[in-house]
């Protein structure tokens, strides 16, 4: 989300406090300094000892709040923007404690306290914005999306500056609308502290006066409706002169009929027989049953339907009449010898791929969240070897398989869904550059994503350090 309201400007942080107790004054000089000096969680804790000895003052909460949020402590922050928006009930105060609790991880209280900005201040970009992010994260893709089109009509560039400054990368996301399946969700992972983003929002209006920025990252992922945003970045990428990631032209290559074309005939990888259809042609057109068909921009198994029979297709028909175009492809029962489904998910930095996650389920439609993962910790175990070691799973013809699908795919950044075939190959479920990797999940549960996860991230930054350095040698 935009937070240009995250840090407390400097200009009031210096504020002299009005009460002239000598000892206030010089705590907030102090807690001054702290900041300038990098030292923001001392600061912070000495702007709390201001707040508190001044509680009907809505500043000096206000005060301590942002630089909680500069240490990365949102839960101490949360407390203090309450506090700040019981004494001062503005707009750009409920944005600020929306914006804290959801980096706590309270979405519904978030978004409770966006929608008493937009309330305030019905045009809030921050709060639009942040309305978009929180409400898909409870499930509500369509009020997401009335949010970011809110937003998007009063611009079309988005930053989100880095919370120290100064940032060590300045990154130009190139986006288009559409729920987090539309674009990589890179803020999952990068390092806020030290990386700033702007994203452009492609179609949308004329390309703005940019910022200075270090890196492109065209974030556009396949979808039906992405062919013009592509073409629009190609366009833009060609009239500019910095270093490009994932570029725009590949990115069709993760369409799933061209990822089951790539790999028809591969002896390292299998992937399903995929192809097009409408509702006109999928009775003539469709696999043997049993198979399985989504609509084109489907994602996270939304509308996807194992089909056993004529009547089971004319059923789905029925159940989604807003759609008319579908992929159908072969149902490839890979229940392993325990009776259980495996999804591995594995993304691709820089040619080099890392494990995210290993959902285990005794059905075949896999997600990680209907994965009874929390109530089995042998799957966990599981898991965390995976994620330890993936050479300890993928292993002979299936590393081979994830050497073809990264030399397959000329992408930065990618990730795939997949599991392992009784031949040994990889079963190739997904490719796609929107892949989400997160560190969202509960700690005291999956200790081990703290520890393994943070290796996408270093990656990420190694990638960007590396097309710099290229860069500054031509």
């Amino acid at each position: 989300m935009s937070n240009d309201f995250d840090a407390a400007p400097a200009a009031q942080l210096e504020r002299p406090v009005a009460n002239g107790k000598t000892d206030i004054a010089r705590r907030t000089s102090r807690a001054v300094q702290l900041r300038a000096q990098g030292r923001h969680r001392e600061a912070a804790d000495l702007f709390a000892e201001v707040a508190e000895l001044l509680p009907g003052e809505w500043l000096p909460q206000y005060n301590a709040g942002a630089v909680f949020l500069e240490a990365g402590s949102p839960a101490d922050a949360v407390p203090l923007f309450a506090r700040t928006v019981e004494l001062n009930p503005t707009a750009d105060g409920f944005a600020l404690l929306a914006h804290a609790l959801a980096l706590a991880g309270d979405n519904a209280g978030s978004r409770a306290n966006y929608e008493r900005a937009v309330t305030l201040e019905p045009r809030h970009f921050d709060a639009h914005w942040g309305l978009f992010e929180v409400d898909q994260l409870l499930g509500d893709d369509q009020a997401a999306l009335e949010h970011q089109a809110r937003a998007l009509a009063e611009r079309s560039l988005v930053t989100i500056p880095a919370l120290r400054a100064p940032a060590r990368t300045t990154i130009l996301e190139l986006c288009i609308a559409g729920t987090f399946a539309a674009n990589i969700p890179l803020d999952f992972i990068l390092d806020r502290e030290r990386i700033t983003v702007h994203k452009l929002y492609l179609g949308v209006h004329p390309i703005p006066a940019l910022p200075p920025y270090d890196i492109v990252f065209n974030t556009i992922a396949d979808a039906p409706n992405a062919t013009a945003a592509l073409r629009a970045a190609e366009t833009f990428i060609a009239g500019q002169t910095r270093p490009v990631l994932d570029a725009p032209q590949y990115v069709p290559l993760t369409a799933r009929d061209a990822v089951a074309a790539r790999f028809a005939h591969s002896a390292t990888v299998a992937a399903a027989a995929t192809r097009q259809v409408n509702r006109m042609t999928v009775h003539a057109a469709r696999p043997a049953f049993p198979f399985l068909i989504r609509p084109l921009d489907s994602h996270a198994g939304n509308d996807l339907a194992k089909i056993d029979a004529a009547d089971a297709l004319h059923a789905y028909l029925e159940s989604v009449p807003e759609e008319e175009d579908f992929y159908v492809s072969d149902f490839v029962d890979y229940r392993n010898a325990d009776g259980f489904y495996r999804k591995y998910r594995i993304v691709f930095v820089d040619g080099v791929p890392y494990p995210v996650h290993l959902a285990i389920s005794p059905r075949w439609m896999i997600h990680y969240y209907n994965a009874p993962m929390a109530e089995n910790a042998w799957m966990r175990d599981e898991e965390h070897a995976f994620m330890r070691d993936l050479d300890s799973v993928f292993t002979g013809r299936a590393a081979d398989g994830l050497r073809e699908i990264a030399a397959a795919f000329p992408l930065d950044y990618f990730g795939i869904d997949c599991s392992i075939a009784p031949d040994g190959r990889v079963l190739l479920f997904e490719a796609s550059t929107a892949m989400i990797v997160h560190l969202r999940d509960p700690i005291a549960m999956y200790p081990y994503k703290a520890q393994y996860v943070p290796r996408v991230i270093a990656a990420l930054e190694r990638l960007f350090d590396d097309r710099l350095r290229r860069a500054a040698l031509t």
